[in-house]
């Protein structure tokens, strides 16, 4: 999911507003892939003295982004007699859905490798494909995951230890503890100062292991991604 976070910071004296509107945009550029954000802050005082704020944004892409979110803050106020104004804007833009992920109504899309990959390279492929490593909310997607990986025993999911220091999280920073799924295998995790990755078995279990091994791996593209 790709985001755009702006500040745009504005001081100015409210007593030249009268009646026009005073502009201030923001743009920006993010090359290669042409990704383009103009937005433009237009405020004034109307004639019942209260001061009015118009956004107004345009967004470009050189890659079509179907569902997408601005969020903006504005905040005013004086100092020294100089009236000071804050404007915070983030727009988020969800990748496309990846094509061969399969649907799993109420859970999401998915796709299981079948080829080895280690950790960082099973993270990077479907980070490229516009999904990321699986991550497992609920005892629901666990079993649904484990029918996908029935077979194949161990893959790869979207739960590491970056910090090896036995606190193991999602690659998006979410304690594992707090996704909704921590169900380990009797005796996991058994690698303490050397397995900082996690591995989902086919029998519904976490194991940890070394995260320069080679593995299949399964790739999710987020239900919520579908509701910007």
């Amino acid at each position: 999911m790709q985001i755009f976070p702006f500040h745009l910071a504005i001081a100015s004296t409210l007593l030249w507003f009268q009646q026009d509107f005073t502009v201030a945009d923001c743009l920006l550029e993010n090359q290669p892939g042409a990704n383009t954000i103009k937005f433009t802050v237009k405020f004034k005082k109307n004639q019942t003295d209260h001061q009015v704020t118009q956004f107004q944004l345009n967004k470009a892409s050189g890659t079509e982004f179907k569902n997408w979110k601005g969020d903006f803050l504005h905040t005013s106020w004086e100092t020294k007699g100089v009236h000071k104004n804050y404007f915070v804007g983030t727009v988020t833009a969800a990748p496309q859905r990846p094509e061969a992920y399969d649907f799993i109504p109420g859970l999401g899309y998915y796709k299981f490798h079948k080829e080895n990959a280690n950790f960082v390279n099973a993270t990077n492929i479907c980070r490229n494909e516009g999904g990321h490593l699986a991550i497992i909310n609920s005892n629901e997607e666990a079993a649904a995951l484990a029918k996908m990986a029935k077979g194949h025993l161990l893959v790869w999911i979207g739960v590491h230890d970056p910090k090896r220091n036995g606190e193991f999280r999602t690659i998006f920073e979410i304690p594992l503890k707090e996704v909704g799924f921590s169900k380990w295998k009797t005796g996991q995790p058994d690698g303490a100062g050397k397995e900082f990755c996690i591995y989902f078995h086919e029998d519904g279990h976490l194991y940890d292991g070394k995260c320069e091994e080679i593995n299949e791996f399964l790739c999710e593209y987020d239900l919520s991604w579908d509701d910007f």
